[in-house]
């Protein structure tokens, strides 16, 4: 990869990883730690302690796990939104091997 790409690339995902960690710190989710230094599955991560929103299994549909389904949502898309603002030209990850890892939790 040349030179000019590689700093794309790793700008893009400073950007990506920030709209993560800024989602989660701004939502009072405890982020454990925040790298955009690139592993054989991520260009960058950040890991944030688990946030729950279902009970035994089940979705909690009380204020508190709705609150907790809302974080986890409004983290995950965080990133993607960040690159977007920033980059918008940028898509998230450069391949499927490096793509968007966050899963929004499912509600029924």
């Amino acid at each position: 990869m040349r030179a000019r790409t590689k700093q794309k690339v790793l700008e893009n995902t400073a950007y990506h990883e920030a709209g993560h960690a800024v989602a989660a710190h701004y939502r009072h989710v405890k982020i454990q730690r925040a790298t955009i230094v690139a592993t054989a599955d991520y260009l960058g991560c950040v890991s944030h302690a688990p946030i729950q929103f279902a009970k035994d299994g089940e979705f909690d549909d009380s204020l508190r796990g709705i609150d907790r389904a809302e974080r986890s949502i409004i983290v995950c898309y965080a990133g993607p939104l960040a690159s977007r603002k920033f980059q918008p030209q940028a898509v998230c990850g450069t391949s499927a091997r490096f793509s968007c890892h966050c899963q929004p939790p499912t509600i029924t």
